[in-house]
């Protein structure tokens, strides 16, 4: 699934008036974030030289002032295990299905955040007519989104709901992202269900329990009680493909999947700390929602559903890590940061060591091993961009657990197991 946003570029006030789009530019080609130019290309020009080259056009057909180009961004949800190679798909079949031979243009892959990212700048003049590039009035969500969600559907990907359509019987985007927040539950559900099961049926007769309800004639696509869309679970997890899932289920010796416990009064018989006890407090005390978020008019209850689930990942982080006060909060945080310029400095020296490679590459056998080299340096390249965004992940969760406000965390007189529990 991926989400299209578009920016004009301004004509610059300065003696430059295409300076904007020279930012621009430099900025989506930046070496960091593109793996050293490895995930840039372009139509209609050569990255090295588009902005002279767009500069020359304007300057042909007399139009160098007013709007001086076009920024769009196709953002891809963390959600899902987007490659670099699909992301480049989409961009550079974007760009060509909206610009065609007329404009020039530059688009670039960035992995420097934790979900993958594309911007793709081109020229507001034509280089075949020296028309201006014409963004009329829901030229976005007509146009441009259902182009994106096209060549997402040829990879399997989901697609934006298309709201922005003209079709009238679309949600708004405030609905739509409570639709596409389930689909986390929907999963964790499935996987435990999965488990349970004997059989597909068995599995199936499992999810209606929980009040889903399966698409006829397809391959479990399930809706949430309480919501509009279907979700297709295969895409969700490759383990739900229809093969592997019957794999899965007949298999009693299938390793248990993680999911959140449905349970959590057995979580406080460790020895907490009272900094801990806090935690688990808030904890306890929205459990409730687990039991209740598949009753007549559930759905209200998937917002505190999801403050459950970040509470017990903020729980789970303090004491699987014996973190038992706030000096030994800060000084993992401390440890993570740590951590995420090793990795940086690591990814780094790759790069670099890339960037000679390439420029040493003089003969055909040069290049042969380069590509080797490449490919070896890639699953490196991988995992460290899969460390970085769990230590990422967790520096979030620090940073949750220190704005949490623990002087309403106090549960008193519970009785969450046996006896009597009392958190002051």
């Amino acid at each position: 699934m991926a989400i299209t946003k578009i920016l004009n570029i301004k004509e610059s006030k300065g003696r430059n008036p295409a300076s904007h789009l020279e930012n621009a530019l430099q900025y989506i080609q930046n070496p960091d974030k593109t793996e050293e130019c490895v995930l840039v290309g372009s139509i209609n020009c050569l990255p090295d030289t588009a902005f002279e080259q767009m500069v020359e056009t304007k300057n042909i057909f007399h139009k160098t002032g007013n709007r001086q180009g076009y920024h769009v961004i196709i953002s891809f949800s963390p959600d899902e295990k987007i490659s670099t190679e699909q992301a480049m798909y989409v961009l550079e079949h974007f760009a060509k299905d909206v610009l065609g031979d007329d404009y020039e243009a530059v688009f670039a892959v960035h992995t420097d955040r934790e979900h993958m990212h594309g911007h793709l700048i081109w020229n507001s003049v034509s280089v075949t007519t020296g028309k201006k590039y014409n963004s009329p009035k829901g030229n976005w969500k007509n146009h441009l989104q259902p182009i994106t969600n096209k060549y997402c559907k040829e990879l399997g990907l989901g697609i934006t709901p298309a709201e922005y359509s003209k079709n009238p019987k679309n949600i708004s985007r405030d609905k739509w992202e409570k639709e596409m927040s389930m689909k986390e539950i929907i999963l964790r559900d499935a996987q435990m269900c999965a488990y349970s099961a004997g059989d597909v049926e068995h599995f199936k007769y499992l999810m209606r329990r929980l009040g889903y309800i399966f698409k006829s004639g397809v391959w479990m696509e399930v809706q949430a009680p309480g919501y509009r869309y279907y979700h297709s679970l295969a895409k969700l997890d490759e383990m739900f493909a229809e093969d592997v899932l019957r794999h899965y289920v007949d298999m009693p010796w299938m390793a248990k999947p993680y999911f959140y416990s449905s349970d959590i009064r057995g979580l406080h018989r460790v020895k907490l700390s009272p900094f801990q006890k806090r935690f688990y407090a808030k904890l306890y005390r929205l459990r409730i929602v687990e039991q209740k978020r598949f009753v007549v008019g559930g759905a209200k209850y998937t917002e505190d559903l999801k403050r459950f689930h970040q509470l017990q990942d903020e729980y789970l982080l303090l004491v699987n890590n014996d973190i038992k006060d706030i000096v030994g909060l800060v000084k993992f945080q401390s440890e993570q940061q740590e951590e995420v310029q090793r990795i940086d400095d690591r990814q780094q020296e790759i790069y670099k060591e890339n960037s000679s490679r390439k420029r040493k590459i003089k003969t055909n056998e040069q290049y042969r091993e380069y590509q080797m080299w490449h490919v070896e340096v890639q699953s490196e390249l991988n995992e460290l961009k899969q460390q970085k965004r769990n230590v990422k992940r967790q520096l979030q969760l620090v940073e949750g657990i220190m704005k949490e406000n623990l002087y309403t965390a106090y549960y008193v007189n519970c009785t969450p197991c046996q006896g009597h529990f009392e958190l002051v």
